[in-house]
């Protein structure tokens, strides 16, 4: 299980912002302390919480490059700009989430909308339909195994850990594919 300390790698160490170092710093706490303890459940709540994390502080790295460029070219036709405001306006209009319709300050803005959809925004960066099926297919697995149906889905510390490894592989395929 000493891997799993790796996942902090994904994570900025002294981010600016105080609830999302507090908020990722308690979910890896507990994510460690269920791992270790062999609360495989509770662990993979915490992991998929770190996941979807992580997903929201990587649109957010995007929509501050785009404001960037965007500061300094003005109002150039950039394509791949226009898409992402595009993406940004058509969520703002489903909102109910004031400070999204306004301004993207945080990472957490990104929470207001659906799971599902967030994966949308890797469109913008190239990956391909099956990529970011992938990438969100740990929601419909969450959703799935999270009801009281009589199933324990992770019956040993084998079953976690390739989970986990799957979360990790889902992160670094991000990674690899961002080029902005």
């Amino acid at each position: 299980m000493d891997e799993q300390y790796q996942i902090i790698e994904y994570f900025p160490l002294g981010y600016s912002e105080l609830r999302l170092s507090e908020y990722v710093k308690h979910h890896l706490e507990h994510f460690w302390g269920c791992s270790e303890n062999d609360l495989f459940t509770s662990a993979y709540t915490h992991l998929h919480i770190l996941y979807m994390t992580f997903v929201y502080i990587q649109i957010f790295r995007m929509s501050k490059i785009f404001e960037e460029i965007k500061q300094k070219e003005g109002e150039k036709n950039n394509e791949i700009m226009t898409e992402f405001e595009y993406f940004v306006n058509n969520y703002r209009t489903k909102s109910r989430n004031s400070d999204f319709k306004n301004k993207i300050t945080t990472p957490f803005n990104f929470s207001t909308i659906r799971e599902s959809d967030i994966f949308d925004f890797f469109y913008l960066l190239g990956f391909d339909f099956g990529s970011v099926r992938n990438l969100s297919l740990p929601i419909k697995k969450r959703n799935e195994r999270l009801h009281a149906k009589g199933e324990i889905f992770f019956k040993n510390e084998d079953d976690f850990q390739k989970e986990f490894e799957e979360y990790i592989e889902r992160m670094n395929q991000i990674i690899k594919k961002q080029k902005i």
